[in-house]
């Protein structure tokens, strides 16, 4: 396990000189052509080492890196946003270990939530569990499928969820496949103006 943070830099503003044709001065100012552009901002947003959330080191995440963008936030969000993913639980059966991974917990049914004979028990019990770890919360299952909220920033939409060993086919999520989603503030594309 490793810590990791995502450091945002501060804008950087460039001035564009970029015309919709070319400019006949001999024309006066019916010679000059409409801007287009005037701005490119884009900040640097670094991953810092040492600091931070945890995280599961794996292939996709080796260390620091730097992406480049700009941290965007809804107008409508006043504060930040965590990360969810839906979570469905599709059958009771477990045939050999299997695990729902959560960031950097690994939830083994039968050992650290009961497998009960009603599929939505099962779930509750799942949702209970992942209520009590730091940084996520659960709604109450229906049916079997239920949301999972974790992490707010761009760690959050980073955040791997998925499901492993023998019957890991019992676990679906949306609406990404593998991590969470929707988390504000996140890295958007340079602005352009």
């Amino acid at each position: 396990m490793s810590k990791r943070a995502i450091t945002a830099q501060r804008p950087f503003k460039m001035l564009v000189a970029h015309v919709a044709g070319s400019s006949d001065p001999s024309k006066g100012p019916s010679g000059n052509p409409n801007v287009i552009r005037k701005t490119f901002t884009q900040q640097r947003l670094v991953d810092v080492s040492g600091r931070g959330q945890d995280v599961i080191k794996n292939s996709k995440t080796p260390g620091r890196s730097t992406q480049y963008g700009v941290l965007l936030e809804s107008a409508v969000a006043a504060t930040p946003v965590r990360a969810q993913v839906e979570v469905t639980l599709a059958s009771n059966t477990f045939v050999g270990r299997t695990w729902l991974h959560l960031g950097k917990y690994e939830l083994v049914a039968g050992e650290d939530f009961d497998i009960e004979l009603a599929l939505n028990d099962t779930a509750t019990n799942l949702a209970n569990l992942i209520n009590t770890l730091p940084e996520f919360d659960a709604t109450v299952p229906v049916a079997g499928v239920f949301t999972v909220s974790g992490p707010s920033g761009p760690l959050g939409n980073i955040t791997q969820v998925g499901g492993d060993g023998v019957s890991s086919g019992n676990f679906s999520f949306g609406p990404n496949e593998g991590t969470m989603s929707g988390a504000e503030p996140y890295i958007g594309a340079p602005e352009i103006t």
